[in-house]
This record gives C-alpha cells, structure tokens and sequence, in this order.
C-alpha cells in the first residue's frame, strides 16, 4: 500500500495514510479534526540511498556559470 501525504483545509494539519488505490475513491478524513476537505500534496520520493547535499550543486562559484545552456548569467 502506498503512504499518501495530505493537508486538511480544516485545521491546517499535514498527515500521511496508507492508501489501497488511488483509484478507488477511498473516503480520506483527517485525523486530527475529521475533516473531510483534505488535498493530496506532492511529496518527493524518499529512497534508501546516501543522502546528497544538493546545496553546493545549487549554487555556482563565483564567477562561474552553472553550465552550458543554463542562461542565469
């Protein structure tokens, strides 16, 4: 079963369920408050490798471009 992440519109709290499909409608009510105006968020896909510090990559030296084609300097 895949973890969905959602925001209740209600209370403003952020939660993630376990959902059977996405297809089949199931009813998604918040945890915290019941309410029932909830929207799926997007959410990045967590995986088991090494974490990465995007940060640098980010961020050009100074003087530098980012790359060919980039079009920020």
């Amino acid at each position: 079963m895949p973890i969905y992440e959602y925001h209740c519109a209600t209370c403003e709290d952020d939660f993630e369920m376990f959902v059977k499909s996405a297809e089949a409608g199931d009813h998604i009510a918040c945890p915290s408050c019941s309410g029932e105006e909830v929207t799926k968020q997007f959410s990045a896909f967590a995986t088991g490798a090494a974490a990465v510090d995007f940060s640098a990559a980010a961020t050009p030296a100074a003087g530098r471009s980012c790359g060919p084609g980039c079009g920020c300097h």
